[in-house]
């Protein structure tokens, strides 16, 4: 058929997104009430979740809905490794009054006023790029910075009294502490010190992120912020509605049993969803219907592409010590508790810990529940299995076959 209205990829905003509305109803009322009564409504949310449930196609939803009230949006990805998010909020400042949108150059004064710089002959947007420089070198005050960001929202009303400032970060659990320990303090200064601003804040991050940001000095972040899990799976009916809606607005139907087959075979996760249903629309012969064939070849060609695009190169990236602790959780079909592992690993849990820990920071694994760890992604158990007992011969650390992590997990029962 034509070209696929199905949307697979890291943070591609699907035709249709489901499963957010209740999310969005209250985003929408947040963003009504700061433009009635300010800092005192907002919604400060952090959507937290596994990788692929649809973080940040969500943080795209919050963000137009945002922009369609008048807000305007400074976006920032957080980076692994790099300090830079408060720069990059300053560098994105400085761009836009340097192209002289409005809001941006009326507010420039203020921060060029950070960490006490004046007005000089260079102008505002010199100003500005000496602040930017400095905040590299040397912590912005919060409480100047929350200072200009509610001078910001105060000029960005000017131009539609609804609007205001929404602030987004992608990715939180690799940002640097001191940049999430200075935006809580900032969030705090601006309820503090400018209850009546206008100034929305939304970020994504992966399950960890509390434990993150609590790390990075944030006290109860829970508290500052409005911590939302995305559900790791939508429901049959969302996903149902997610594969066959967006092809009837477009005249194109789907074989009942055919959609059916997508929504399980991708065991309802967005990412695969998406994925199995854009396969499905290319392998038909069209033009106008998708049938069960169709669906079974998606069934294929998508365990292929989850293998080949995702999970084999994730593999051939971790350590041999890793490739151990994953291959004995999968060897419990993925999910198992700490002590099945560590008795699987023949190794106290001390031991272990901190590179179980590495695994949940990069989302290789998650903890369902205190004392449980899972695979992030369950088909990576079946990749493990194929693909362990063949490279032991070329690892460069002693490790386990799985015989022998089953015999250890079965010791003694």
């Amino acid at each position: 058929m034509d070209e696929s209205i199905y949307t697979p990829g890291a943070g591609h905003l699907p035709p249709v997104l489901v499963g957010r509305d209740d999310l969005i109803a209250r985003w929408e009322a947040a963003i009504k009430g700061v433009g009635r009564v300010g800092r005192a409504r907002a919604l400060d949310a952090v959507l937290i979740g596994q990788r692929g449930v649809g973080k940040t196609v969500t943080l795209t939803a919050l963000t137009q809905k945002a922009k369609s009230f008048g807000f305007l949006n400074i976006s920032l990805q957080a980076v692994a490794g790099h300090d830079g998010l408060i720069a990059a909020l300053l560098d994105q400042v400085k761009d836009r009054a340097d192209a002289q949108e409005g809001p941006w150059r009326r507010a420039g004064r203020v921060f060029a006023r950070l960490e006490g710089l004046s007005i000089g002959v260079a102008g505002i947007s010199g100003s500005i790029s000496l602040a930017r420089q400095n905040a590299r070198e040397h912590p912005v005050d919060a409480a100047r910075l929350a200072e200009a960001l509610s001078a910001l929202a105060y000029e960005i009303r000017k131009d539609n009294p609804d609007g205001g400032l929404l602030i987004t970060v992608d990715e939180m659990q690799v940002a640097a502490a001191a940049d999430l320990a200075l935006l809580a303090a900032v969030l705090q200064r601006l309820n503090v010190d400018y209850p009546k601003s206008t100034v929305l804040f939304a970020g994504t991050g992966l399950l960890n992120t509390p434990d993150v940001l609590q790390k990075a000095g944030v006290t109860h972040p829970d508290r500052l912020f409005t911590i939302i899990e995305i559900p790791r799976h939508l429901t049959e009916d969302e996903a149902l509605y997610a594969v066959e809606e967006p092809a009837r607005r477009v005249g194109v139907e789907w074989d009942p049993e055919a959609a059916w087959s997508v929504v399980q075979d991708s065991n309802c996760f967005p990412a695969h969803l998406q994925l199995f249903a854009d396969l499905a629309w290319a392998n038909a012969d069209g033009p106008l219907r998708i049938e069960i064939p169709d669906a079974v070849a998606a069934r294929q060609l998508g365990k292929q592409a989850i293998e080949e695009r995702t999970l084999i190169p994730r593999w051939r990236g971790l350590s041999p010590r890793k490739r151990e602790i994953l291959a004995a959780l999968a060897t419990f079909g993925g999910v198992a508790s700490r002590s099945q592992l560590s008795k699987a690993l023949g190794k106290t849990p001390q031991k272990t810990s901190w590179l179980i820990d590495e695994l949940v920071k990069d989302g290789d694994i998650f903890s369902p529940s205190r004392n449980l760890l899972a695979l992030a992604v369950p088909a990576f158990a079946d990749v493990i299995l194929q693909r362990y007992d063949q490279e032991l011969e070329f690892a460069t650390k002693k490790l386990l076959s799985l015989d022998e992590l089953r015999a250890n997990a079965g010791a003694d029962e």
